[in-house]
């Protein structure tokens, strides 16, 4: 998977499933083939396995559920001008975009928290993660918020300005 996630739950649902695949298959070989384990049984891999691909599967369907929202208000919230209120850096986070090993922090994300303005009240929003790192000058800044319920809004990241980097 070379594209990287855009929230934390899509970024533990491929480390979720990943882990919870190797762990089950490796158990499955273990009792397959006879396997005995130091000091358990080769069926603690497969349990393992099991629970891990089960969380991992939770954690896909908060990414769905999360999609979802987004494309709502994308079409059917209110368009409101948002201000960048911090830029945040997540250095332990790194998603390995080439084919050789990476310094930490070398592909990691942001996040922006955002202020917007509805009906008189202040809300605050962050943003999903962002692979490219933002521009705390963003004048075109977009958050789509849902009129019935101000504090659900998702921050366009299309209309962020982003740092050039070669």
């Amino acid at each position: 998977m070379k594209r990287a996630p855009r929230s934390m739950a899509g970024l533990l649902t491929v480390l979720l499933t990943g882990m919870g695949a190797v762990f089950a298959l490796i158990g499955a070989a273990f009792v397959g083939l006879g396997v005995s384990v130091k000091g358990g049984s080769p069926w603690f891999f497969v349990t393992l396995g099991l629970v891990l691909l089960g969380a991992g599967g939770v954690c896909a369907l908060v990414q769905s559920r999360q999609r979802r929202e987004q494309k709502r208000l994308r079409t059917e919230g209110v368009p409101l001008p948002g201000r960048v209120l911090e830029v945040q850096r997540h250095p332990f986070i790194t998603w390995n975009v080439d084919n050789v090993v990476t310094l930490p922090g070398q592909h990691s994300p942001w996040t922006l928290r955002c202020a917007y303005t509805l009906d008189g009240r202040e809300y605050t929003v962050s943003s999903e993660l962002l692979w490219q790192e933002p521009l705390a000058d963003s004048p075109g800044l977009t958050v789509y918020a849902d009129p019935a319920r101000p504090r659900r809004a998702w921050v366009d990241p299309d209309t962020l300005r982003y740092r050039w980097n070669p």
